[in-house]
């Protein structure tokens, strides 16, 4: 499959056609591999398929194998997948859970002198604080 590769793109850049305007010698070559690559899949088919179906056998296909699924797709991990069908995957996978919103939590903290976390803010007190009186005249703290 790798050498089929290979000379479907030299033919993409060099092209079929040799400056004479012949066919280029390498499509029989391409058309010899493709020939024993068929042969090889042939034999090993009904093996391959064999061994497909004695993984399945007995299997139940459920939600976890839907969701993998979608997520497999969603994901890019199928070569095969459109960008429209990574979209539906997106949204279907979106949908499977009834208010399934994002959540962002923010903790916040103080760092105290040294730079490690604490709940206390700088500069608190370990001391009760004093209370402040209102003179009645003035209407400002003592």
């Amino acid at each position: 499959m790798a050498i089929l590769d290979a000379i479907d793109l030299d033919l993409d850049e060099r092209g079929i056609v040799d400056r004479g305007g012949k066919a280029r010698s390498i499509l029989n070559y391409r058309a010899r591999i493709s020939r024993q690559l068929d042969h090889g899949l042939a034999k090993i088919s009904p093996a391959i398929d064999r061994q497909t179906a004695d993984d399945h056998d007995g299997r139940q296909i459920g939600r976890p194998d839907y969701v993998r699924e979608l997520q497999r797709i969603a994901l890019g991990d199928d070569s095969t997948a459109s960008a429209r069908d990574r979209l539906t995957a997106l949204e279907r996978l979106a949908n499977l859970e009834p208010g399934n919103s994002v959540t962002q939590v923010t903790l916040n903290y103080f760092v105290d002198e040294n730079g490690e976390p604490t709940l206390l803010p700088p500069n608190t007190r370990t001391e009760p604080e004093r209370r402040t009186q209102q003179r009645p005249e003035l209407g400002v703290p003592e």
